[in-house]
């Protein structure tokens, strides 16, 4: 080993980098990770990797979607060359443009950028495609693996009977095309995670499948469950998701930075009565 070099913090999992060979004003790009799929409104986890002769540079590189035929050519500069100093790493998070279409991540700091050798400078520097399709998250949505967003969820009651019904409509819309078809699962638990209630069906009584949803489509999804006779009384939640019978595997709830932080939505709040704790 020449030397040891220390990177700045950022998270590992991210740096499954694709190489790149690129001079941005005062800094050289090496590398780029970033996905290759967004949603309008969305923000893309992005992290460039390079050398600079002036770490404070770094901080000031402008990461940006843009539609491919904004990139414009650059007047003639002296192009940077010399010692490039240490590596380093930046993650961002980078704004997806609301409409939809395809988009070219890319990096700007300065006048001029030199996007490959002998090529002719650009103002800025086309890093990676990103295929910008599906429609924006509504607000307080719960994001299903960037799929399927739950906007509404409505029980009815809230007071429950043992042996009584439950009706529940879910409100579902399709984020992106859905290639597969995914079966919806509604329970009613106790505190102890015992099932009092329980629905799996393809949405609209298994009539709507959702590789057949179009992006935007807004779909109320009704249920009746009936719940077991024998419920003692106590706090109940309902819970509801998706899964893919092939595999019995659940579509992940995602954060709003895309990380997958449960496998379903949770409505906590219902109550049953149960004639058998009465004295």
């Amino acid at each position: 080993p020449l030397a040891t070099v220390t990177l700045p913090a950022t998270d590992p999992a991210r740096l499954d980098v694709a190489p790149i060979r690129a001079l941005v004003g005062p800094l050289a790009l090496t590398g780029v990770a970033a996905p290759a799929r967004a949603r309008p409104g969305a923000t893309l986890p992005v992290v460039v990797t390079g050398r600079a002769k002036d770490p404070a540079a770094i901080p000031a590189l402008s990461l940006t979607l843009r539609s491919p035929d904004t990139l414009a050519a650059s007047p003639l500069g002296l192009v940077p060359l010399g010692d490039w100093g240490p590596p380093w790493a930046l993650a961002s998070d980078v704004p997806a443009p609301m409409p939809a279409g395809p988009a070219h991540l890319t990096a700007e700091l300065g006048p001029m950028a030199i996007c490959g050798w002998l090529q002719s400078p650009l103002t800025a520097c086309p890093l990676a495609e990103v295929d910008v399709s599906g429609v924006p998250l509504p607000g307080d949505a719960t994001n299903f693996a960037d799929l399927i967003a739950l906007l509404d969820v409505e029980v009815t009651p809230t007071s429950l009977t043992p042996g009584g019904p439950v009706d529940v409509v879910l409100t579902w819309q399709a984020l992106a095309a859905i290639p597969e078809d995914y079966t919806v699962f509604v329970q009613v638990l106790s505190a102890a995670d015992r099932i009092a209630a329980q629905a799996d069906a393809w949405p609209l009584q298994g009539t709507f499948p959702t590789s057949q949803w179009r992006p935007g489509d807004i779909v109320r999804d009704p249920y009746r469950l009936t719940l077991a006779p024998d419920l003692p009384s106590g706090p109940y939640r309902l819970i509801a998701g998706w899964y893919l019978l092939r595999t019995l595997e659940r579509l992940p709830v995602l954060d709003a930075a895309g990380n997958p932080v449960a496998d379903r939505a949770v409505v906590p709040g219902l109550v049953v009565q149960s004639a058998f704790d009465t004295p």
